[in-house]
């Protein structure tokens, strides 16, 4: 999954990021994306959850 580059995938002096931080800088934009809008939830609430997180991405 391709995400949009920003000013954050640049150094404070300007470098473009390496592989490896592209890699984690994406991991933690997909985790954050998945998880918008969701609260801690009880297991009750895991089914909803879910196809939250699904309409996330979708």
């Amino acid at each position: 999954m391709l995400r949009n580059l920003s000013p954050a995938d640049l150094s404070p002096e300007g470098a473009p990021m390496t592989v490896p931080e592209l890699r984690t800088a994406t991991a933690t934009y997909l985790r954050e994306r998945i998880h918008e809008g969701v609260e801690d939830a009880d297991p009750v609430a895991a089914r909803g959850v879910l196809q939250r997180m699904i309409q996330n991405v979708s």
